[in-house]
């Protein structure tokens, strides 16, 4: 019987690990068909843990209260019922036509999602507790966890090193750095950094290199992602988990883990903070919307749309902060009931005796909720699996102080079973909206998900469809104003009002487009169904501020229609910018004639903007339009600009001031002495390229340039050590191998010259120049007749 009950207790370790390392291998289980798959085989586990105990089995009450705290929320948004609590939601849906019983939340399929999410980290919690109650060694289970991390650590690092170009299960890497089976580097960095703490922990309280290697091997792999945010995490982590474990004596040390970890990322780190501080702030805007319960458990990915702030990357759906991202989805209720059960949570961990007390997973724990702070790693399966599996073996020593029945157990399967069902009824049974929707389909997506702006496009296209183009135009504009800062939706947006006839809707739709992104102003109108209207109409689409109406300009210039786009430059206002705008607009502007093969204006253009005042210190450009030029740049643009045009007696001072101001550059040097050998200043030219060489020793152009004119300027020896230094940079260079053999003829060294022929047909038998070089050295060398 005893053999009987071990054989049991190691069967449902595997299984549970084998469903564990199942969801980590399939994209950790991050695509919405594997988070339904888990869901239902950890259900699996959690009903054969019921028949496997019995009514011995009861789940933790602090468990159970949390999930069906969930359940209760879950439920408030998912009711077709005005509530008075979800306004925002309800007037997306109005906007559309949509005004029958829809749920409360953002997006419904999401919200099952996360349901279904949690309860898959509630039955791992229970899956575990089972297993401790069965007598497994709570230390096994560390070390198993740790065997899986390394593992996954050590294939990330073959994958990093290596360069392996796809992720199993997922398709091509969207990153360099290491993510193992993640898609994400950040997220597979918050992975190994729960295992790096607990590695360690266990290395530095055993003191054994069975420990020490999967610690290092976590380490290296931590690395590897170059996730600044799970470093940091990590260092917290084994911090307290030194402070816990040795009390007063380990405050120093984790000081110290701390100030190391902060001192490597160093300016890094507070430069992502910068950017993760847009994505929150945006968030608690939205959240003022809908505070009480928020837009929905899950669906941030689509509510957030509207509030993104400009620039924000498409990929983004999350706030980079999952206590941010919970606030968002529940409001003011799901956080509080969040921190009453963090509280309930560090309650036991407290009221554990020292002696059971495990500084291992109150580290690995820290870690991760450092890490949940600036990132997303509860929302992967596998990773939420873990952490719920660390907390149930955090407080497994006094579980029993709260109690438990099998009729909670029944009733957390119960709640599993539905979020389960519903949430597969939702994945397969509403379909991905599509510009060719039916009015009722794309009522019915939006009944559903109010914020999704495929569904918004395909209702507007329906009315534009049977002729309403009125309604057409008015949804259009209210699908651009679902997610603003998609710059492609309010490009197709626009054009399908402009086809309307309705510029200006059309023009508030792109006003903030040109705004942030004005570079995007020449592949606008230079559509066929904009190019076609009056440059009165074009001009109307255009914000009136300078660095726009530079773009606007330049795209004119690149039409052909320069007369226009002059006198559209010149009616910019540019005290209205700094002067760095006001220097970038002529830098770009200059740039796009010159690319219309509008020379002459470019030249003139980069002149005037020569004749401004330079600011004493450029500062670091905060957005694309305000990239500034150095006036070392500044001059050289305009010497070329002048010398495509062949003025090169006008090119040559700009050229001989920008290598004055940038002495450092080789590119003014050889621009200079490119110029000066043009108008036979060839001394002068040749000190620009010993000057340009003495920067760029090893440029093969440099080489060549100085040893031609120092050629023509009969300094033999001079010439032939720089054609021999190009030659030594790039040996199978046939043509200057071919000039070398000239040259060396020149000075008589026949020898020297036809030994050089000889190595060019060496490598191409039938070179034709180095066949008519060697004959005419032949007939040099053959004895006249006598």
């Amino acid at each position: 019987m005893a053999v009987g009950a071990s054989s049991v207790r190691a069967g449902a370790l595997s299984a549970f690990f084998a469903s564990w390392v199942g969801a980590l291998v399939f994209q950790g289980a991050a695509s919405p068909r594997a988070i339904w798959v888990c869901g239902i085989v950890f259900l699996g586990l959690g009903v054969g843990c019921v028949v496997w105990r019995g009514r011995d089995l009861g789940a933790p009450l602090g468990l159970v209260r949390a999930i069906a705290f969930l359940d209760l929320i879950a439920l408030l948004q998912l009711l077709p019922v005005d509530l008075g609590l979800f306004d925002f939601t309800r007037e997306a849906r109005r906007a559309f036509g949509v005004s029958v019983a829809a749920p409360g939340t953002a997006d419904l399929v999401s919200t099952m999602r996360a349901l279904s999410q949690w309860h898959t980290y509630a039955l791992a919690a229970l899956v575990v507790h089972t297993l401790v109650a069965a007598g497994i060694q709570r230390s096994t289970l560390i070390r198993a966890f740790v065997i899986v991390v390394a593992a996954l650590g050590l294939y990330g690092l073959l994958q990093w090193s290596l360069g392996f170009e796809t992720i199993p299960f997922y398709g091509k890497r969207i990153a360099a750095e290491a993510s193992a089976t993640f898609v994400n580097p950040n997220s597979f960095g918050g992975f190994v950094a729960v295992g790096c703490v607990l590695a360690f922990d266990r290395a530095l309280a055993e003191r054994r290199i069975t420990w020490l290697l999967p610690a290092l091997v976590c380490l290296a792999a931590l690395l590897a992602t170059h996730s600044r945010g799970a470093i940091a995490a990590a260092g917290v982590g084994i911090s307290v988990s030194v402070v816990v474990r040795h009390r007063a004596a380990g405050v120093a040390l984790g000081a110290g883990a701390v100030a190391a970890s902060v001192a490597f990322l160093g300016r890094d780190l507070a430069d992502s903070m910068a950017g993760r501080m847009s994505f929150w702030s945006a968030s608690l805007a939205g959240l003022e919307r809908q505070p009480v319960l928020g837009f929905g458990l899950g669906a941030f990915r689509y509510a957030f749309r509207p509030f993104a702030p400009e620039g924000t990357d498409l990929s983004v759906l999350h706030p980079h902060n999952e206590f941010l991202n919970l606030l968002f989805e529940t409001g003011v209720v799901g956080a509080l009931g969040a921190t009453l059960f963090g509280l309930s949570w560090l309650r036991l961990v407290l009221r554990t005796s020292s002696r059971k007390v495990a500084p291992d997973l109150v580290g690995a724990l820290t870690c991760s909720a450092v890490h949940a702070c600036v990132d997303f790693d509860w929302q992967i399966t596998a990773i939420g699996i873990l952490v719920a599996s660390l907390m149930t073996l955090s407080v497994e020593g006094c579980q029993r102080a709260e109690g438990w029945t099998f009729a909670r157990t029944l009733a957390l399967l119960s709640s599993a079973v539905v979020s389960s069902a519903l949430f597969g009824l939702a994945l397969y049974s509403i379909p991905r909206p599509r510009e060719d929707f039916s009015e009722s389909d794309a009522a019915r997506a939006l009944r559903l998900s109010p914020f999704a702006v495929e569904a918004a496009f395909a209702s507007a296209a329906t009315a534009e469809r049977r002729g309403d183009r009125d309604t057409a135009s008015e949804r259009f504009e209210r699908a651009s104003a679902l997610w603003p800062a998609h710059g492609g939706l309010a490009e197709a947006v626009a054009l399908r009002l402009i086809g309307l006839g309705a510029l200006d809707r059309a023009t508030r739709v792109l006003k903030p487009r040109f705004l942030h992104a004005p570079h995007r102003i020449a592949a606008v109108l230079g559509n066929d169904t904009v190019s076609r209207l009056s440059i009165e109409d074009r001009a109307r689409l255009v914000p009136l501020t300078p660095i726009p109406r530079t773009y606007f300009a330049a795209y004119l210039a690149r039409r052909g229609e320069w007369e226009d786009a002059m006198a559209t430059f010149d009616a910019i206002r540019f005290d209205e910018i700094t002067p760095e705008q006001t220097l970038s607009a002529y830098d770009a502007f200059a740039a796009e004639l010159g690319q219309a093969d509008l020379g002459g204006l470019e030249a003139k253009i980069r002149e005037r903007r020569l004749a401004l005042p330079e600011p004493s210190a450029l500062p670091k450009p905060s957005t694309r339009s305000a990239r500034v030029m150095s006036r070392g740049s500044a001059l050289a643009a305009a010497a070329l600009a002048w010398e495509r045009l062949d003025a090169l007696d006008r090119a040559l001072p700009f050229a001989l001031e920008a290598a004055n101001e940038e002495p450092w550059r080789p590119e003014r040097h050889q621009l200079l002495g490119r110029l000066r050998e043009r108008l036979f200043m060839r001394l002068d030219a040749l000190d620009s390229y010993s000057r340009w060489i003495e920067l760029e020793p090893k440029s093969l152009p440099a080489r060549v340039a100085r040893a031609s004119l120092a050629s023509s300027l009969d300094q033999l020896d001079l010439a032939e050590s720089d054609l021999r230094a190009a030659l030594a940079l790039r040996p199978e260079d046939s043509a200057n191998r071919l000039l070398l053999a000239r040259l060396l003829a020149r000075k008589g060294d026949l020898v020297g010259a036809e030994t050089e022929l000889h190595r060019i047909l060496s490598r191409d038998s039938g070179h034709a120049g180095a066949l008519s070089e060697l004959d005419v050295l032949r007939k040099v060398r053959a004895p006249e007749p006598r």
